[in-house]
């Protein structure tokens, strides 16, 4: 009668029944699948395996929905799902009619499930009965709707001729005769004749040939068309539509699942349909898992010995919860620190206990450094237990990218103490965490060491005989306090190298080391050690490695 309410329980039944119900122990921390196999395949000859249940769960929802009551009928080819009328009794003997033709008989007593009146527990109470009075309102306005379009006085209205005029019509088989032209006062005749002609033959020249009316001119001003619609008419539309809104609402339904999801956005039909699964799928899953237990499990877990209260019918409903990907959007946000660690994983899909800790944690930041850049190999490797030989060339620093003329350091300070090699940290013997602050310390160094050519560079002439003696390192220590532009272009193109090749890393050593030039401070093993325990690199890394793969 309501094709919009065949849609709209369809919709319930075809959600429902992608639900994975299983039986479920309690524990101390929350329902667990029972791992004994005799218990866990209890439901399987009512509802069939994980994989067969669906239509089972679909047969009962609809019956649910509409009846307000399901029975399962055990017989020799399984539960069957069926309503009360397909129940009969004959001789005593309990049947369920499966066909028109073939009765199957009961090897038990039927299990009735139910959803309880409010005010009489032992009555079913079916949703679509009671919304009667708004099923019978939206029938009627779309009959109503049917009948002005199939109407001809509904739709048209009625036209009024005065007698005096008169219609001019050719003689049949030549419409083009001359001017003196037969005259006929049936106006109505010839109207209905026009108006009926071109619609049995597209190609009659009465289709584009106006039809042409005499008389005295002060009456063809008097032919009127009587318009016999109703205000309700134009309303007719807007009321349907509320009317399926409100049918939509006693089903707990988001309206629009029912009336359309064409004025939503990606987003927005993302969140009705999980509005939906919370207020109307799971709602439903839930009564039903609970039918099955109070009803099927509790009896056959008695039968097996077994304590009845320790175990239950519980659901998954991960296949209807399915979110849109929005991983980049977590990945922008988790690199900008506005969103937890915790977060960042459920929005990849992951669980928080997925996520590495301690040795696990370092070595996969060790291993992708080394992916990153294959240079660090003579200090990575030592720390993940690899034993190499450190060739002599390894004491110098990785470069760190070409540097152009204005950044080399004037000639008069090659002697100068800050020029010598530094002597990097060695990895070898070294627990993982240390190794990991090794090689970032590494990076820290050289950024320092470049930055500190610069400054020599760009620093007064009185100032650098005393700068001489100043490790490179540390010559922003020995500096007047500088300006955030000073500090950026002494730092330009520093972190060209880490940005290409450890992207991750950049943004640790570029906070660290503008912090060190801001509030002048020497660079320490103990100062970078709690900038490095304040910042998660693992989650660094993955998100880096995500965006570069």
């Amino acid at each position: 009668m309501v094709p919009e309410l065949g849609s709209a329980l369809n919709l319930i039944a075809d959600s429902t029944s992608r639900a994975d119900l299983y039986v479920a122990e309690r524990t101390p921390t929350g329902l667990v699948r029972s791992a004994d196999p005799d218990v866990a395949r209890l439901l399987d000859p009512v509802l069939g395996s994980s994989a067969t249940q669906g239509e089972a769960i679909r047969r009962l929802s609809l019956l649910m929905e509409v009846t307000g009551e399901a029975y399962l009928v055990p017989t020799e080819d399984g539960f069957q799902v069926a309503n009360r009328a397909e129940i009969s009794t004959v001789g005593g003997t309990v049947g369920v009619c499966v066909d028109q033709d073939e009765v199957l008989q009961a090897m038990g007593d039927p299990l009735r499930i139910w959803y309880p009146d409010p005010e009489r527990s032992w009555l079913p109470y079916s949703v679509v009965l009671a919304m009667e009075p708004i099923l019978e309102n939206i029938a009627a306005l779309q009959a109503r709707m049917l009948a002005i379009s199939e109407s001809r006085a509904a739709g048209n209205g009625l036209v009024g001729v005065p007698d005096e005029l008169n219609v001019i019509t050719p003689p049949a088989g030549n419409p083009e005769a001359g001017v003196n032209q037969p005259v006929t006062n049936d106006v109505a005749g010839a109207l209905e004749w026009a108006m009926l002609t071109p619609m049995g033959d597209r190609g009659d020249v009465s289709a584009v040939v106006p039809l042409l009316l005499s008389g005295p001119g002060e009456h063809l001003s008097n032919i009127v068309r009587i318009d016999l619609s109703s205000p309700l008419d134009k309303e007719a539309p807007a009321q349907l539509e509320l009317g399926l809104r409100r049918m939509a609402v006693s089903l707990s339904l988001p309206p629009e699942l029912v009336t359309g999801l064409g004025a939503t956005n990606h987003w927005s039909a993302a969140t009705i349909r999980e509005e939906a699964v919370t207020t109307a799928f799971e709602p439903r899953v839930d009564a039903l898992a609970d039918a099955l237990t109070h009803c099927y499990l509790r009896p056959q877990l008695t039968k097996l010995g077994l304590d009845p209260s320790r175990y239950v019918v519980a659901y998954d409903l991960t296949d209807l919860k399915v979110r849109p990907d929005r991983s980049a959007q977590a990945d922008k946000a988790h690199d900008e620190g506005r969103l937890t660690d915790e977060a960042w994983a459920r929005h990849l899909g992951f669980e928080v206990s997925d996520m590495p800790t301690g040795s696990e944690r370092t070595r996969l930041l060790l291993e992708s450094v080394l992916r990153r850049d294959p240079k660090t190999a003579v200090w990575v490797l030592p720390a993940l237990g690899i034993d190499v030989e450190i060739p002599e060339s390894a004491d110098a620093a990785p470069s760190s990218g070409v540097e152009t003329p204005e950044d080399a350091e004037p000639e008069t300070f090659e002697e100068s103490a800050g020029t010598e090699p530094l002597e990097r940290p060695v990895t070898a013997g070294l627990d993982p965490e240390e190794a990991l602050l090794a090689a970032v310390e590494s990076a820290v160094l050289r950024v320092l060491e470049r930055t500190g050519n610069r400054l020599v560079g760009k620093a007064p002439r009185e100032m650098r005989s005393d700068l001489k003696t100043v490790p490179l390192t540390a010559v922003h220590a020995h500096l007047p306090p500088m300006t955030v532009d000073i500090r950026d272009k002494a730092l330009q193109g520093a972190f060209d190298t880490w940005d290409v090749h450890l992207p991750w890393l950049a943004p640790v050593v570029r906070s660290y080391v503008e912090h060190l030039m801001d509030s002048q401070q020497p660079h320490s093993q103990e100062l970078l050690r709690e900038v490095i325990a304040k910042i998660d690199l693992a989650a660094l890394a993955a998100s880096s490695e995500q965006r570069s793969s």
